[in-house]
C-alpha cells in the first residue's frame, strides 16, 4: 500500500487511519452496488455507491483532497466486478478495483490499480468473511477480517 500513498502524497494521518483498516462491507441490490471501507477510527470509515446501470456516479475523492471523482460498475466475464474510477486535479488521475469471491463466498480479493501522471500503483488484498458477531445485546452483521497485502 506504501506506492498508493507515495503515489497520491497521502499525509501521514491518513496513512495510519489507512493502516486501520478492518475490513469491507459490500451490498448490491437491484440498482447499486455499495462498498464501504471499515476503519477502527469511524470517522474515517468511507462508504461509496454506485449504480449497476453502468451510469456514472459521483463521490467524494478517496485521497480526501478538494473535488469529486467518478466511478462506473461493471460485471466482468469472470463473475467479478470492476470499478473504474476518474477524479480532475488536484492529483488527477483514474483506478480501477476489482473485486472477486472465492472459496465459496469466503475470501473477498481486491485488487486495486491507479495510475496519476506518469505515476502507477497496484494493490491487493485478501478479505476472510468471519462470522456474525454479539455485541451490547446486538447482532452483528457478518464482516470481513483486515486484508493482506500481496
Amino acid at each position: 500500500m506504501d506506492s498508493f500513498f507515495e503515489l497520491f502524497h497521502v499525509p501521514s494521518i491518513v496513512r495510519r487511519a489507512a493502516i486501520l483498516i478492518r475490513g469491507m462491507s459490500i451490498v448490491m441490490d437491484d440498482d447499486n452496488l455499495s462498498v464501504t471501507m471499515l476503519c477502527a477510527v469511524p470517522w474515517f470509515n468511507v462508504t461509496e455507491t454506485y449504480p449497476l446501470s453502468g451510469a456514472p456516479g459521483q463521490q467524494k475523492r478517496r485521497d480526501m483532497r478538494r473535488g469529486k471523482q467518478l466511478g462506473t460498475v461493471e460485471t466482468q466475464p469472470d463473475g467479478s466486478i470492476k470499478l473504474s474510477l476518474q477524479w480532475d486535479e488536484p492529483l488527477a488521475g483514474d483506478s480501477s478495483d476489482v473485486l472477486r469471491l472465492t472459496d465459496g463466498g469466503q475470501e473477498l480479493h481486491v485488487l486495486c490499480r491507479a495510475s496519476v501522471g506518469e505515476g502507477k500503483a497496484r494493490y491487493e488484498a485478501v478479505y476472510r468473511r468471519k462470522a456474525a458477531q454479539v455485541h451490547k445485546g446486538k447482532a452483528g452483521a457478518a464482516g470481513t477480517t483486515n486484508g493482506k497485502t500481496r
